[in-house]
């Protein structure tokens, strides 16, 4: 399922992405998510934000006041940023390959 997800592939049942807060400075929460390069969105909160920011391998950040989520680099990460863990609430959307005949 992890890989159909990468792939793009989401569930039928929409579920909310789970954040937790970071314990300290450049550290990140167990289960954090890693983005790919594709763009990316989130469902929390009852609705598709989509990512800002996006690079390979960066962690998701919630904002929940500015309702925004952006990447951030373990590096910029601090004490108390809201980091999506796991893959529930993730939609990738992979570049369109062209049909073969």
């Amino acid at each position: 399922m992890k890989e159909l997800r990468r792939l793009g592939a989401v569930p039928t049942k929409l579920v909310e992405a789970k954040v937790e807060p970071a314990a300290r400075d450049m550290v990140l929460p167990k289960s954090f998510y890693s983005t790919t390069n594709h763009p990316t969105s989130i469902f929390i909160n009852g609705r598709w934000l989509n990512v800002e920011d996006l690079m390979m391998d960066k962690q998701i950040v919630v904002d929940h006041t500015a309702g925004r989520a952006y990447c951030k680099t373990i590096r910029d990460i601090r004490k108390g940023d809201l980091v999506v863990t796991g893959e529930e609430g993730v939609r990738i959307r992979p570049p369109e390959r062209p049909e073969t005949v």
